[in-house]
């Protein structure tokens, strides 16, 4: 198998929507949340795929993209010196949209004596993440899956909550 970068590679191409309001209510002096609905579309992603791919897609598909990609010997052999081989570099062939919700609040009071208080919260919500490796065969959701398809994590919900007590007494939180 051959990896690694690729002269060729582009740019990829997104588009991208959002839209939000914030919210600051006379009844709860100092807090401040924002809510924000976003649609991300992302074309040309660069990829690589793994040469098991390249081979299983191309003898199911006979796509020639992906069957260019196979280098065999003249016997039709693949494996059995450096003339014939899999090319697995990177290239701009994949897709990728996602939907969701980010949260993000802030809050902060005043304790007397005993300080302040100072509380913020920021969440996700991804409703879906679509993941195309390859055009035309199929994609995945990747929302709340992980794996050798998928990579790293993509939880349906995340969120982080930090609160902070500044004390009066030498500046310590």
């Amino acid at each position: 198998t051959l990896v690694g970068g690729n002269t060729k590679l582009t740019p990829e191409i997104a588009d991208t929507y959002t839209a939000g309001f914030v919210i600051q209510p006379q009844m709860v002096p100092n807090l401040v949340t924002s809510i924000d609905v976003y649609y991300i579309k992302i074309r040309d992603t660069i990829t690589s795929l793994s040469s098991n791919t390249v081979i299983s897609d191309c003898a199911l598909t006979g796509q020639a993209s992906l069957c260019g990609l196979i280098h065999r010997g003249a016997a039709g052999d693949l494996w059995f010196n450096q003339n014939n081989y899999v090319t697995a570099t990177y290239l701009n062939i994949g897709k990728v949209s996602t939907r969701g919700l980010d949260i993000q609040s802030h809050y902060h009071t005043d304790l007397g004596g005993l300080g302040k208080l100072n509380t913020s919260f920021s969440g996700t919500y991804t409703k879906d993440f679509e993941f195309q490796p390859v055009p035309g065969l199929g994609s995945y959701d990747c929302a709340g899956y992980w794996g050798s398809t998928c990579g790293a994590p993509v939880p349906h919900w995340r969120h982080v909550l930090n609160t902070t007590w500044g004390l009066p007494w030498f500046g310590l939180d």
